[in-house]
């Protein structure tokens, strides 16, 4: 895994309050949002909506909001 890549997951997991700019109550309407549109969207037969979880989207909408920020400090967007 590259350093970039376990450094993302790392601020994503322990330290999410330094990078997040968004207040708490909305953030977490935009998890449940997107969770439920997941849910609804990408389940099939190989993916159930139970492995879709409120915490396993939770995880991989802070890791994109992450890489989001750094791609915008870097001026790659």
């Amino acid at each position: 895994m590259s350093g970039l890549t376990e450094t993302v997951r790392r601020i994503a997991a322990s330290d999410f309050g330094a990078v997040m700019t968004l207040p708490e109550d909305v953030w977490t309407a935009y998890v449940v949002t997107a969770t439920g549109e997941f849910q609804r969207t990408l389940t099939s037969r190989s993916v159930s909506w139970t492995e879709l979880s409120r915490e396993t989207i939770h995880e991989l909408l802070r890791c994109g909001y992450v890489l989001r920020c750094v791609e915008e400090a870097l001026g790659l967007i």
